[in-house]
């Protein structure tokens, strides 16, 4: 890669950079995930310029949309999978907690019955 298409590039990844949203850790995964895509293509096709770059990907602020979308995408995923997990959950521990109330109301009631309660007195002689 000669030092001109690595300087365009460079300008190229701080404008996607830029138009990219969402959360920092969401930017930078995107971000080095394009980064890759882009220098595979460089080296796949020999690239010396910075227009092919554009044609394959478009411009920083097209490239930022589409991934845009695609973060949406994932964090939709993720939301629906968080709550399916949190009702999952919910339902196995109200079925256990309901399984143990009635176990420890049947135990009780086992050994209430078990145990007669006797009586006794003295009698003190005078």
């Amino acid at each position: 890669m000669n030092n001109t298409l690595h300087k365009q590039l460079t300008a190229y990844y701080r404008n996607v950079r830029k138009h990219l949203p969402g959360k920092s850790a969401q930017k930078r995964m995107l971000f080095h995930s394009l980064k890759k895509d882009v220098e595979s293509y460089i080296a796949e096709y020999e690239i010396t310029d910075i227009a092919s770059v554009y044609e394959q990907f478009g411009s920083p602020e097209d490239l930022a949309e589409d991934y845009a979308e695609e973060i949406s995408t994932m964090d939709l995923k993720k939301k629906l999978f968080r709550y399916r997990l949190v009702c999952v959950l919910s339902v196995t521990l109200a079925v256990a907690l309901v399984v143990f109330v009635a176990y420890f109301i049947h135990e009780v009631r086992e050994s209430s019955a078990d145990h007669a309660i006797i009586y006794i007195e003295e009698i003190e002689e005078y």
